[in-house]
């Protein structure tokens, strides 16, 4: 309830962000079981939460692209005119385009509004990967095209469409340009392929027409005629295939699993890149549509958003972490929190996570907090009980330790050892490094699993009730 609305109201008040940034730490300790007294920062990359400033900006920039998206139509009122300048500038979204020409020239994709619900008159056959493959490899009658949509390193989009004619291979390419995504390359390939197929038709008797694309999405979008990512492509589709249907042609969209060894979906491959490189432009056989060419696509628009989002969230956490003292590795942060702490038994994660923080039920942390006159080691009598010490050298878990550093364990749920793992010997590793390395965290897990590490008698209600506060450190 806190963030409805937050696309109206949030303009960057540092006030309504420390408001929501209180919720969100709540919410991480409840994820990770962290302490009070655990950094935001911590907090937000453990329980794979992004914090409050760039929870509430993405919200806001989708808020806008949705706003971007609204369909064009006769009658609809307000609501569709902030969509009819296609040039109108979007604060929050337009510096996030990748491109080298002028902001004048951009376009985004269009969205209309059908009149009437119209539907794909064709059949889409999507099946499991062995049967897929099995039809795919079946000589069929009539004309059988294969597409593909390509996207390189650069950023440059294209597709293509192949057909076997008089024992060789027919291709069409298209290059698409740049802010554009592999799926609107498939799409486009798509309705390419159903315009070859009434371009044939027209040439000679054609009674039935199999398209293969490794595109699921593709196979999906095509049957709607909603306003989203693909549309305008979706709708050509059946423009095409409507025509087709008027001449009494079958058609018969199907998946194949890509990189199988299918030959049309190799050539159709094949031929995508080399329609995807920047100067294939100049190239004779390369299509090259111009009103395509200019526009930047949703789908584009949306994986930019995406990227901001965490990028922002990875600026803000190590931002966060700045204010701490311990030796968490913030040069680390990723993308939605460690998987195989997520899915591991909730006392054995929450054991962890307050190990990795720092923040734990280890002498040194509560000497810190006033809740012991020293460090010494309970469990071995060493006068300094850190993490290290309790990982590598504490003498009650030699052999968790072994296995731990150097045998690890075999089996299906197994894991090798740290060393193994990080190529490093164990004196020579940080225990910030190696709960940072997600390689690591199952046999960081079996190890507490098996020892008591992280955990003391009479100590744990004490602290976990604590009303005590790290005003530079800890969370609110």
């Amino acid at each position: 309830m806190v963030l409805y609305g937050s696309e109206l109201w949030w303009h960057g008040q540092e006030d309504r962000a420390q408001e929501v940034q209180k919720l969100l730490n709540e919410q991480g300790r409840r994820v990770t079981g962290c302490f009070k007294m655990t950094p935001q920062g911590v907090l937000m990359n453990d329980a794979g939460l992004r914090p409050a400033k760039a929870l509430l900006n993405n919200r806001v920039r989708r808020y806008k692209l949705r706003q971007m998206m609204m369909p064009d139509a006769q009658g609809g009122g307000k609501i569709f005119e902030i969509r009819r300048n296609v040039l109108q500038r979007v604060e929050g979204i337009d510096e996030l385009i990748l491109e080298d020409k002028p902001f004048e020239r951009r376009s985004y994709e269009r969205m209309t509004l059908p009149t009437e619900k119209r539907c794909l008159k064709g059949k889409v056959i999507i099946q499991d990967e062995e049967q897929a493959l099995k039809e795919a490899k079946l000589e069929r009658e009539g004309l059988v095209l294969w597409t593909d949509g390509s996207k390189n390193e650069d950023e440059w989009v294209g597709c293509a469409v192949v057909w076997e004619e008089e024992g060789r291979w027919q291709k069409r390419r298209v290059h698409l340009g740049q802010q554009k995504e592999a799926f609107d390359a498939e799409m486009y390939a798509m309705s390419e392929a159903m315009k070859i197929a009434d371009e044939m038709a027209e040439r000679k008797e054609v009674t039935r027409v199999t398209v293969f694309t490794d595109s699921q999405a593709t196979l999906r979008q095509i049957q709607s005629d909603e306003p989203g990512p693909g549309q305008v492509q979706a709708l050509q589709t059946m423009n095409w295939t409507d025509a087709l249907a008027r001449r009494n042609i079958q058609v018969e969209y199907r998946w194949v699993p890509a990189h199988k060894g299918i030959e049309g979906n190799e050539e159709a491959d094949q031929q995508a890149t080399k329609a995807a490189y920047k100067h294939c432009r100049s190239y004779t056989k390369t299509l090259n549509p111009l009103p395509f060419l200019n526009y930047v696509s949703f789908s584009h628009v949306s994986r930019r958003l995406t990227e901001v989002k965490w990028e922002e969230s990875k600026e803000e956490i190590k931002e966060m972490g700045k204010k701490s003292k311990h030796s968490y590795q913030y040069d680390l942060v990723k993308r939605g929190g460690n998987s195989a702490v997520m899915e591991a038994k909730k006392t054995i994660a929450a054991r962890f996570c307050q190990l990795k923080s720092g923040h734990a039920l280890i002498a040194k942390y509560l000497l810190r907090i006033g809740k012991r006159r020293d460090m010494k080691c309970w469990w071995c009598g060493h006068a300094y009980q850190t993490t290290d010490h309790l990982f590598k050298w504490c003498k009650r878990w030699k052999q968790e330790q072994k296995r731990l550093w150097v045998d690890g364990q075999e089996g299906e749920e197994g894991y090798e050892g740290v060393e193994k793992v990080l190529k490093k010997p164990k004196i020579s590793l940080p225990m910030s490094l190696v709960f940072a390395e997600e390689k690591c965290s199952q046999a960081l897990m079996d190890f507490l699993s098996c020892t008591d590490v992280g955990r003391i008698s009479g100590v744990v209600e004490e602290v976990e009730n604590s009303d005590h506060e790290e005003s530079n450190d800890g969370g609110v």
